[in-house]
């Protein structure tokens, strides 16, 4: 089991995109599932509607953040809580016009 953690991890380390994908695969579809147990309209799960949660969150979602993470670190460039406000404000200031 051990071994198998450790390449995950290196994986991980060694594609970030895939994490980034691994991860919106489980918490999209997952909080998709909490939503619908929640709306007391519903009898039961739309399966369908999990599964586009997934296929967008994993294709969609996750390889743009990334871009976008990519570019706002290489038009940015630091790791203090300073830049990382200013990469959000950027991007927050071109979207919004």
């Amino acid at each position: 089991m051990a071994t198998i953690l450790k390449a995950l991890k290196k994986v991980g380390q060694q594609y970030p995109i895939l994490r980034g994908m691994t991860t919106y695969s489980v918490l999209w579809p997952t909080s998709n599932l909490v939503q619908q147990s929640m709306d007391k309209t519903r009898d039961k799960y739309d399966i369908m509607e999990t599964l586009r949660y997934l296929v967008l969150g994993t294709f969609v979602t996750a390889p743009t953040v990334h871009v976008w993470v990519k570019l706002a670190s290489k038009i940015i460039k630091g790791t203090t809580l300073k830049h990382a406000v200013l990469k959000i404000t950027q991007g927050r200031l071109q979207f919004s016009d």
